[in-house]
């Protein structure tokens, strides 16, 4: 008996400490996530995280293709941040261009596209080269740009992030 009664102590003092002593905290659940609220905006304008700052601040490329017909360069770009991503391109003709995301899906349609594109104007007339961005969470999400507003025209895509 006196055997279990000191288990029983032992284990209860464990337990309580669990509760007591905070765990470390863990970098990437600490991550703040701005989720659909950030679907179809400006990286480079909307605040979206708590300090009041942009996605493109700490937005890094993930992916890169270059298409040498149109003279340009295609990039995903991700915020860890934030947790979304968004095209942007690079040099091109003098004609205007439109980024559009695609996610993507297991399965016979394997792409559907995620908000409107968004048109560039054309290179030394551009207040802006990136597209909208998208919540990437728990998903992979690829850009592509085309030289019309549908998807019929789209000439280089990214690989998927």
């Amino acid at each position: 008996m006196r055997r279990l009664t000191t288990v029983v102590i032992a284990l209860s003092t464990f337990l309580s400490l669990l509760l007591v002593v905070p765990a470390q905290a863990d970098p990437v659940a600490a991550r703040w996530n701005c989720g659909s609220r950030c679907n179809g905006t400006d990286p480079a304008e909307f605040q979206a995280t708590p300090t009041g700052g942009v996605c493109a601040a700490d937005a890094r490329t993930v992916a890169t293709t270059p298409n040498a017909e149109h003279g340009l360069t295609l990039q995903l770009r991700y915020s860890p941040t934030c947790r979304t991503v968004w095209g942007r391109i690079y040099g091109g003709r003098k004609q205007n261009y439109y980024i559009r995301l695609w996610q993507w899906l297991p399965g016979p349609q394997e792409y559907e596209p995620k908000g409107s594109p968004r048109e560039i104007g054309p290179v030394g007339n551009r207040p802006f080269e990136w597209g909208w961005q998208w919540d990437d969470a728990g998903v992979q999400i690829r850009a592509c740009v085309s030289t019309q507003w549908d998807s019929i025209g789209e000439f280089a895509c990214t690989a998927r992030y």
